[in-house]
């Protein structure tokens, strides 16, 4: 017997499946093979006994053994001649009994079926590319590549009809899990394995040369709701080109705040707003969920909470949201309810033992929630998502003990705390970032009394932290503040010295190895900027 292999073409609904026309590309080849197999089997002389049916096609990849156990099997789509329609005790949905039943579009039909999210096959597709056309008949929302602002498990990833290897079928991949940037997939007649994965990064998906039309989810995929989702952006990038940016203030030059605009290697000074009086406290968020940088300002003078948002033109406005706020002892920013908007942390010693509360964001204004209470000032203290699920953390390190303490919420809103690390030596300055591009932030510690000035990463497990060494020889900065400065996913610090008016960028290549320099000249010193803090006296 002779097997035609189509181990690239995604065909998922001919006849005997939906009652469809026949593209005439797919006739002519399906005409053609007809006739290979005519003339071997003249060739071969008399007829014999037909062999038995092919008890079932190979399972590539257990449905257990993905999506939290709940995935479904992936099957081998070897040969034409495969004509039992079964994959272990799975019967196909969709694919073709001339291309082999186990298309990748059969695969995503299957799947999306034992989800509840869909009855069987998809509605006027005959073709993988057809599910991004056909969204929106599908009941489907999606985004297209380049545009595409948050990814979870289970949706789809589609390939154009114009991916080499296809015949103008293109593709499609089903999200299995998300390690940071990185987008971890299951599909079906593609890879000998089953799995695959993409890059996600600045809005966009790749994966080599492939041409990606976007990324589809059904609304009845709820991974989000209990799973972190991956999302593009940065909260500190204010003109949305998913670099970091830094809020840079000096109060002597008019009040004025600047943007030091990222250009992936150096910063543009850009003037965002002037007349602005020195801040008890000041922080930079997305506190509207439109993916660009806020910056919130607080004034203990008159107790009132300001924002000051820019536009997609780049115009920037501000006004009061919020009054009668005390004063902090700490505050920070991260979002603590997963809805895409920033939210403030703040803590007040003197309010029931120490007092740390959410000020959660309605995109407008602010409502208060409370988190903890007992808690002693900090001497320092960080918001990060440590645990990787999607949710703002709080690290809490207290130098009485030298112990760091975790606070996380979970899906319900309870927050937990304890400590996670001891014996940990008081930082001259720290902060957080994802270093090593996991989705778990990290936090960059500095002592300058260590090794002529060392910054050490301490590496979240989720749980707890493990040493890193990133540099050292680095006296103490004026100012110094983390972010993905170049879009690359990982994390890198901005550290400025007053003494020479220079701003230097840290950056990690993803090996581990770490480079340092001057970026920016003449910079004259802040009262305030952000994302990053002041040294710890």
């Amino acid at each position: 017997m002779v097997e035609i292999l189509r181990n690239s073409e995604c065909l998922p609904n001919t006849p005997l499946e939906r009652v469809s026309s026949l593209k005439t590309l797919v006739r002519a080849k399906y005409l053609l093979r007809i006739l290979v197999i005519a003339t071997l089997v003249a060739l071969a002389g008399p007829a014999v006994a037909a062999g038995p049916a092919v008890a079932s096609s190979t399972v590539l990849l257990a449905g257990g053994s993905w999506f939290g156990g709940n995935g479904v099997n992936v099957c081998s789509n070897v040969g034409v001649s495969t004509s039992d329609p079964n994959c272990d005790t799975e019967s196909h949905i969709g694919g073709s009994s001339g291309y082999g039943w186990w298309q990748c579009v059969e695969l995503a039909q299957r799947f999306y079926k034992k989800q509840g999210w869909y009855g069987g096959i998809f509605t006027g597709v005959d073709y993988a590319y057809q599910i991004y056309d056909n969204a929106a008949g599908l009941g489907m929302t999606r985004q297209s590549n380049g545009s595409i602002s948050t990814i979870v498990r289970g949706d789809m990833i589609i390939h154009a009809s114009t991916d080499p290897g296809s015949d103008g079928a293109g593709h499609v991949a089903i999200v299995d899990s998300i390690s940071g940037t990185t987008i971890n997939v299951v599909e079906q007649n593609a890879s000998s394995t089953g799995r695959a994965s993409y890059t996600f990064n600045g809005n966009t998906l790749s994966k080599g040369s492939a041409p990606i039309l976007g990324v589809v989810h059904d609304p009845d995929n709820h991974s989000a709701d209990n799973e972190q989702p991956v999302t593009s952006g940065t909260s500190d990038d204010f003109n949305l080109d998913d670099k970091s940016d830094i809020a840079w203030y000096q109060n002597q030059q008019n009040g004025t705040i600047s943007a030091l605009v990222s250009t992936g290697t150096s910063f543009s000074p850009s003037g965002l707003a002037a007349g602005f009086g020195t801040p008890t406290w000041a922080g930079v968020g997305d506190f509207n969920g439109d993916k660009r940088g806020d910056i919130a300002w607080y004034h203990e003078s008159n107790h009132a909470l300001y924002l000051i948002k820019g536009n997609d033109a780049g115009a920037w406005s501000s006004g009061p949201v919020l009054d009668g706020l005390a004063k902090p002892d700490w505050a920070g920013v991260g979002d603590f309810n997963k809805d895409g908007k920033d939210d403030l942390v703040w803590y007040e010693s003197q309010n029931s033992g120490g007092k740390i509360t959410a000020l959660v964001s309605t995109g407008t204004s602010f409502s208060f929630s409370t988190i903890a209470t007992g808690y002693a000032v900090p001497t320092w203290a960080g918001v990060g998502d440590f645990d990787g699920d999607g949710r703002s953390d709080i690290s809490w390190y207290q130098e009485s003990n030298h112990t760091m303490y975790l606070l996380k919420a979970n899906s319900t809103g309870v927050w937990a705390g304890g400590p996670v690390m001891f014996n940990l030596p008081k930082p001259n300055w720290a902060g957080v970032g994802d270093f090593n591009k996991d989705g778990k932030s990290d936090i960059a510690w500095y002592e300058s009394g260590y090794n002529n000035g060392t910054i050490t990463g301490l590496i979240s497990t989720g749980t707890s932290f493990s040493m890193s060494g990133i540099a050292s020889g680095f006296a103490m900065p004026t100012w110094a503040g983390t972010g993905d400065y170049n879009g690359d996913g990982r994390s890198d610090i901005s550290w400025y010295q007053e003494s020479n008016h220079a701003l230097y960028l840290l950056k990690a290549d993803g090996t581990g190895t770490w480079s340092a320099g001057p970026v920016l000249d003449n910079l004259a010193k802040p009262d305030w900027a952000g994302n990053g803090s002041f040294p710890i006296n």
